[in-house]
C-alpha cells in the first residue's frame, strides 16, 4: 500500500460514513448539511480528476495545426527570401541575425503558449474546486465558533445576542471531533 496518492474511492466512502454518523447524531445541524456538501463535492472531484487526465483532443489538435502553419511560414519565407549578394556587409549582416534571433525567441514563446493552454486550462478548473473545499473548510470552522468548550467550564455569563447553547459535555466533544 501506498502513501503517496489519494484513493478516491475510499475517500468518498470516508465521507458518506462521516456524514451519515453526523446526521444520526444531530439531525437537524448546520453542520450535517455541510457533511452532505462535503460528500457531493468529493464525488464531483473525482469527476473533475478524471476529465483532468484525459487529453482534451480539440485543443491539441488545434494548437498543432497552429504551429504547423507558423512553422509552414517560416519556411516558405526561408526558401523564397532572395539569395544574398556576392559580397555582404558586416552591419546589414547583423541586422538580419539580429531579426531572426527575434524571430525564433518570438515563436518559441508563441510555441510554449499554444502547448501550455491545456494544462491552464486544467489548472483553472483544479483551482476552482479547491477554493470550494476551502469555503467548505470556512463553513465548517463557523459552525464550531459557538461551541467553545470553555463554555462548560465558566458559568454562561452570555448576553441576549449571545448563541443559545443546548449541547452537553458529550455531544459538544462529538461535534468539535466531527468538525475536525
Amino acid at each position: 500500500m501506498t502513501y503517496r496518492a489519494l484513493d478516491e474511492a475510499a475517500i468518498i466512502a470516508t465521507g458518506e460514513r462521516l456524514a451519515a454518523r453526523i446526521r444520526e447524531r444531530f439531525p437537524e445541524s448546520g453542520l450535517s448539511k455541510v457533511a452532505g456538501e462535503l460528500v457531493d463535492v468529493a464525488r464531483e472531484s473525482s469527476r473533475h480528476i478524471a476529465e483532468a487526465r484525459r487529453p482534451h483532443w480539440p485543443i491539441r489538435i488545434a494548437t498543432g495545426v497552429v504551429i504547423a502553419s507558423m512553422l509552414s511560414v517560416v519556411v516558405g519565407i526561408a526558401l523564397t527570401a532572395p539569395a544574398p549578394a556576392s559580397r555582404i556587409e558586416l552591419f546589414p549582416l547583423l541586422q538580419i541575425v539580429e531579426s531572426a534571433i527575434n524571430d525564433v525567441i518570438f515563436l518559441g514563446v508563441a510555441v510554449f503558449f499554444l502547448v501550455s493552454v491545456e494544462t491552464r486550462l486544467k489548472r483553472n478548473k483544479a483551482l476552482h474546486a479547491l477554493h470550494q473545499l476551502r469555503s467548505l473548510a470556512h463553513v465548517i470552522d463557523m459552525h464550531q465558533l459557538t461551541k467553545d468548550p470553555e463554555q462548560l467550564l465558566s458559568p454562561e455569563r452570555g448576553t441576549v445576542s449571545s448563541p443559545k447553547r443546548t449541547l452537553d459535555r458529550f455531544e459538544l466533544g462529538r461535534y468539535l471531533d466531527y468538525c475536525t
